[in-house]
């Protein structure tokens, strides 16, 4: 509408007789046509017959003569036609007329701001595209609604919006290039730059899925984090000038094309007292009635609001836009603000629905997010302002590391990531380290494998050596003890023996049998003595005849001599238990510790044919036996067990440390539970053992040996402890040197080559 219109329109609202409501109507209706070809104003009023031919030609000369009577311009007589109207009139003018208000303002150039069309509507405000003639740029200009104007604090705070927004100069923050004097009961505007772009919320909606932690969601989330650092330093800036914004959420940001990103909508913003840093920065000023806020109330968006700001109370500072910001980091991590109350709820009950809530974590919605961008949006989230980033300068550097991959304060790294991110930080450094690392660990790795190859050698080949050996020990001892029992029937079935247990016997007779034994004995070189004997009428078993052999040498001595051991005393119990007089034999024991044969104890009863005449004794040196049956192995101290595990026999070379092979066995309690644990069986169990660490390897192998004396079944249990300094593994050392360097320098060559790309996996 052209500056003419406009002083008709305003000379017919004075003028009598005409319907000012429907004037305005058709004003309204003819500005909302925009067509420059289409009729005028006046002949529109003619046509929809609100004004007659006549009365147009009439009130169009008297306008005419007016302004050239009192030589004004149609601007100034623009100006004096609004001041006349009357209060209800001039009202209803700018509800139906409000973007006339720019034409018309004294302080604005009436050809500036042309061509004006809807851009955006709000609750209490709307938006204007126009065209600025003299700049040659198209502006916005912000205009509050014609109904809310009324409102004297609304319309104080719509104008401090643009006050304060215009002192904020960022490249950041929208610029404001005028903020007009508001003309009377005229809507207040401000004019603004076009910013042109999608919001923030709407970047968000696009993001690609974000449960998949994909090349394009990486780039996308790292994107949206870095407009994000450009909203906190507009903040920042903004709270180095004391003003808070109170309102930051993604519908509050726009995102160019071009990488620029703007912060919206400070109309909820509040103006703190900065008089203490008046002296290095400038303090914005938005006049007193913007500060004035009614207690109680709740200044923002809920869903993006800080509790101490939800809950209406003085304590909004800084750190209230910390949370803002981190309630934005979380919608662009999830996709969803951090509280979802139900779609029913009205405002109170969201507010208190999201107090009673605890802070949410991203990682609980989209579990693979980055660990630091997580506890960065945590901090900035907490419940508790001390908790929080103090500033937002805080919450931009730590936004800034995570995008540059470096460590955030608020989350610690594990080792490892540390480890990675250093070694692709110093490359250089950290190659030149590890490489001094390998030339010493080289050797080491080139000497353990061979060692371990010796000892795995060591223990295939002891395995195979105790089992060709243990067919033939087995087959031995039970062929020595078969032969040992055969001895001991062979002496009670004598009549030597019978004459000597018979009372009264004739002293010739007594000498002959003597004669007999003692020849006998001479002949057996396991026996180490025996006690001829019998139960008098007290029934204690007492001996009749100790004969003891040493050196080759038998002595016989009649009558009680000592007394029997403990050992000897069961084994004639049961002797006398045997209904066909067969030999019982009861093994001796040793400590474990000790080195010396033990002494096993063969009992016998002697019978005339059902009587019992007494019971021989024989003290047997099964020792020599076993040892016998083993013989003498090369490089290994050979333990032998009853079936309750305890040590009948050690044989072992003068040169294999005997004390400190049962000191391994006594250490290793668990060689002697496979030998007397039935479910082992009898194959051979070879392991390999240190007694001190790195220092002396032992090769154990455990072995089970059945054997049969006088009608009973038992088991001997042997244990072979190989000394592996003494085993001799044919082998070409040098080549085995040579094989396992080149196997070590590629393996390290291939492992260099998969960490540094598992590295930089990490780091990502």
């Amino acid at each position: 509408m052209v500056d003419f219109e406009i002083l008709l329109l305003l000379r017919l609202l004075n003028w009598e007789g005409v319907d000012a409501r429907k004037v305005l109507l058709v004003a309204e209706e003819h500005l909302s046509k925009r067509s420059e070809s289409g009729p005028s104003l006046g002949t529109e009023l003619v046509d929809r017959q609100v004004l007659t031919e006549t009365s147009l030609r009439k009130c169009l000369g008297s306008m005419t003569e007016d302004l050239r009577a009192r030589s004004r311009t149609r601007q100034q007589g623009i100006a004096e036609a609004i001041q006349t109207l009357p209060p209800e009139v001039r009202r209803e003018f700018w509800r139906r007329l409000p973007a006339l208000v720019w034409h018309i303002d004294a302080y604005c150039s009436p050809q500036e701001l042309r061509g004006e069309e809807p851009f955006a509507r709000g609750g209490l405000g709307q938006i204007w595209k126009v065209r600025d003639e003299g700049a040659g740029r198209t502006v916005l200009v912000k205009q509050l609604r014609a109904d809310r104007s009324d409102d004297p604090e609304i319309a104080a705070r719509f104008l401090a919006e643009g006050r304060v927004t215009a002192q904020l100069e960022h490249p950041n923050i929208v610029p404001v290039y005028s903020v007009p004097r508001q003309v009377a009961d005229a809507p207040p505007y401000y004019v603004m730059r076009w910013v042109q772009g999608r919001t923030l919320e709407a970047l968000i909606h696009d993001a690609p899925d974000l449960r998949r932690n994909n090349p394009a969601r990486r780039q996308h989330l790292r994107a949206l984090v870095q407009r994000l650092v450009s909203v906190c330093e507009a903040v920042s800036f903004a709270h180095s000038r004391g003003v808070i914004h109170r309102d930051i959420k993604p519908a509050n940001i726009v995102c160019g094309d071009f990488g620029e990103t703007h912060l919206l909508d400070w109309g909820l913003a509040k103006v703190t007292d900065r008089s203490e840093n008046e002296s290095t920065s400038e303090t914005v000023h938005a006049g007193t009635s913007y500060e004035q806020t009614l207690p109680g109330t709740r200044i923002g968006t809920p869903l993006w609001m800080a509790p101490e700001q939800a809950e209406g109370g003085p304590n909004v500072d800084e750190r209230s836009d910390v949370y803002c910001l981190g309630a934005t980091l979380f919608d662009i991590l999830t996709g969803q603000p951090p509280h979802l109350p139900e779609e029913t709820m009205d405002a109170r009950e969201v507010i208190g629905y999201i107090l009673s809530q605890p802070t949410p974590r991203a990682r609980g919605i989209i579990a693979n997010l980055p660990p630091s961008i997580d506890a960065v949006c945590a901090t900035a989230m907490a419940k508790d302002p001390s908790h929080r980033y103090q500033t937002v300068r805080d919450l931009t550097t730590d936004l800034q590391h995570w995008l540059a991959d470096d460590p955030v304060s608020v989350h610690r790294e594990p080792w490892g990531r540390r480890f990675a991110r250093v070694a692709l930080t110093y490359p250089m450094r950290t190659s030149l380290v590890v490489g001094m690392v390998l030339c010493l660990l080289l050797p080491l790795v080139i000497m353990g494998v061979i060692y371990a190859d010796v000892i795995t050698g060591g223990t295939v080949a002891s395995e195979s050596i105790v089992t060709t050996r243990g067919a033939n020990e087995r087959s031995r001892v039970q062929k020595g003890l078969h032969e040992l029992e055969g001895e001991l029937e062979f002496l009670s079935a004598s009549s030597a023996t019978e004459n000597l247990l018979v009372p009264g016997m004739d002293p010739q007779r007594r000498e002959e049998s003597l004669g007999e034994i003692h020849r006998f004995l001479k002949s057996q070189r396991l026996l180490r003595s025996v006690i001829f004997g019998a139960r008098g009428d007290d029934g204690t078993f007492t001996p009749s005849w100790t004969f003891t052999l040493k050196d080759n040498m038998v002595v016989s001595r009649e009558g009680r001599g000592s007394p029997l051991s403990e050992q000897q005393r069961k084994s004639v119990v049961a002797a006398e238990r045997q209904p066909q007089g067969e030999p019982v034999l009861r093994l001796g024991h040793q400590g474990k510790s000790e080195a010396v044969s033990a002494t096993t104890v063969v009992a016998m009863a002697v019978r005339d044919e059902a009587e019992l005449l007494g019971v021989i004794v024989a003290v047997v040196d099964v020792g020599e036996l076993l040892m016998g049956a083993i013989g003498d192995h090369p490089v290994a101290v050979v333990v032998v067990t009853d079936t309750e595990g305890r040590i009948v026999v050690v044989q072992s070379p003068d040169y294999v440390p005997q004390q400190s092979a049962l000191a391994l066995l006594a250490a290793n309690p668990s060689f002697i539970d496979e030998v007397t644990n039935p479910a082992t069986g009898t194959d051979v169990h070879c392991q390999a053992v240190s007694v001190v660490p790195f220092t002396q390897e032992w090769i154990v192998c455990t072995q089970r040996f059945p054997y049969a004396f006088s009608g009973e079944s038992s088991v001997l249990g042997f244990i072979t402890m190989i000394d592996l300094r003494i085993v001799r593994v044919k082998t070409n050392f040098l080549q085995r040197i040579m094989v396992n360097l080149v196997i070590v320098i590629v393996s390290i060559f291939l492992t260099t080559m998969i960490a540094w790309g598992v590295l930089r996996l990490i780091v990502k």
